[in-house]
């Protein structure tokens, strides 16, 4: 490989995570497909590209970038990490469980992790371990994502006071999270304080565009019938 060559694939690479970072996820793959072609090896690029995948929903092809990465260097904490990503959308909890856990042996102070393996056990109802988790995360620094995270969890334990003090918590961080105030309007509706729940719910639309299909849809439902009422 020359000199000439290996610029190019660095260029193609920079290029590459440049779209990607963009959500041009495509156009991402083609470039780092094309800086993989002339470095076989450039582990990087198959990490990106990974990434790119598993935003396309390629999670098998994201699977066979990081396979290869890891088979080369067993270290890499990132390449553990997003193929815990790849496997969850599989549904393959066992196979993402593990992955993540090697990503944290291999990096152990990174909250990332911890708020991922939380998500995981979650999914898995194992609520101890996701609380423990999010817990970790708090600690590490990212204490929006870790509250976050605790909210989802009490709300799926049902336990609607905690997941609103959660809620609020990453509202004083975040105080134009309409994400936030939606789902904490919904749960002050639960447990009877309508006033509260339309005040957020109004907050929370007013920037709709944000949120995602199903959460807005509940939230405007519900607004409208609270305000019926």
């Amino acid at each position: 490989m020359n000199w000439l060559s290996k610029k190019t694939a660095e260029q193609y690479y920079l290029e590459g995570t440049t779209q990607s970072i963009k959500g041009n996820f495509k156009k991402a793959i083609k470039l780092l497909s094309k800086a993989i072609e002339l470095l076989p090896e450039y582990q990087d690029a198959y990490i990106h590209r990974s990434i790119a995948y598993i935003n396309q929903g390629e999670n098998d092809h994201a699977l066979a970038d990081l396979n290869y990465v890891i088979e080369k260097n067993s270290g890499n904490d990132i390449a553990y990490y997003n193929r815990s990503i790849a496997n969850m959308g599989f549904g393959k909890t066992d196979l993402a469980l593990a992955d993540i856990e090697s990503a944290i042996l291999l990096a152990p102070k990174e909250a990332e992790y911890y708020n991922h393996r939380s998500i995981i056990h979650s999914v898995r109802e194992e609520f101890e371990l996701a609380l423990d988790d999010a817990e970790m995360v708090i600690e590490l620094g990212n204490t929006k994502a870790g509250h976050n995270n605790r909210a989802i969890i009490f709300e799926k334990v049902r336990d609607y006071p905690a997941a609103i003090n959660e809620w609020t918590k990453v509202l004083k961080e975040d105080p134009n999270n309409p994400k936030a105030y939606c789902r904490r309007g919904i749960l002050y509706e639960k447990v009877g304080n309508n006033k509260s729940a339309i005040n957020d719910l109004i907050k929370g639309l007013k920037r709709k565009e944000q949120l995602m299909g199903d959460i807005r849809e509940q939230a405007e439902n519900l607004l409208q019938k609270l305000e019926i009422t």
